[in-house]
């Protein structure tokens, strides 16, 4: 079963201390929005975690005032389906579900001259962070590019979170363009539960849209393999006996 590691390392130097984050791949078994909702939730998920992260400030998708305006490219309401990230043109894995991606603006009002009306206008287009939930298998391509994130080893992509109905066909498609991780949220690890875990992946896109409804996702996406549970980690710190640790609240 493969295991989370989460390694803390503190470092002295000229009487200031600070704390630094080292994550691991390990395959050991273990010792012990108000954002609308957009993409729906997944059939099934596949695979399974066995990498460490931190959490990393976010990077904000806009600042958002009392007059922005939310401008989706078209409005629809989605049956529940599977959900797939797709990276390069290649569908990497199911998500157990993913939202966001929305166009923002921020609605500029202004008059011209001595004119009484008051005039509008769309400011600043930008789009919102994709939140994506999984489980996933470390073997699986994208699973790098999680992985480099706390290295700071930052890498954009380009792909899309593709939403298909129970026959597989593609009922929704919302692409992206030069999106970096901006955030990695660990769940609450518990030593006596064997509840599956799952990260959420903050995404932030340099633009977002909706794409096309032709194709259909793989079926090779739903293909179970080992999950990694909540109960599946290690933690260590320099200096201190951390075997007795058997719960950690998410990070």
């Amino acid at each position: 079963m493969p295991l989370l590691l989460i390694r803390l390392s503190c470092v002295l130097a000229s009487g200031d201390s600070s704390e630094g984050w080292e994550g691991q791949m390990s395959n050991e078994r273990s010792r012990v929005s108000t954002r609308r909702r957009f993409l729906g939730t997944a059939a099934g998920v596949t695979g399974a975690l066995a990498v460490s992260a931190i959490e990393s400030g976010r990077a904000d998708a806009a600042g958002i005032s009392e007059n922005t305006a939310t401008l989706p490219a078209t409005t629809r309401s989605f049956a529940r389906g599977p959900v797939v990230l797709e990276l390069g043109g290649t569908q990497q894995a199911l998500l157990k579900s993913a939202d966001g991606g929305d166009t923002i603006a921020q609605v500029i009002t202004y008059r011209s001259g001595s004119e009484p009306v008051a005039h509008k206008q769309i400011g600043n287009v930008k789009y919102e962070d994709f939140a994506l939930l999984t489980n996933f298998d470390i073997e699986l391509p994208y699973a790098q590019w999680i992985v480099n994130m706390p290295n700071f080893q930052v890498t954009r992509k380009n792909g899309a979170v593709v939403v298909g109905d129970f026959n597989f066909a593609v009922r929704s498609r919302r692409e992206f363009q030069q999106a970096l991780i901006s955030e990695i949220t660990i769940p609450m690890l518990d030593a006596s539960s064997k509840d599956l875990g799952y990260f959420t992946i903050g995404v932030t896109p340099e633009h977002a849209s909706d794409g096309s409804l032709k194709g259909s996702i793989s079926k090779k996406s739903q293909n179970v393999q080992k999950r990694w549970q909540i109960q599946n980690f290690r933690l260590e710190i320099d200096g201190l006996d951390c075997t007795r640790v058997n719960k950690i609240d998410s990070f």
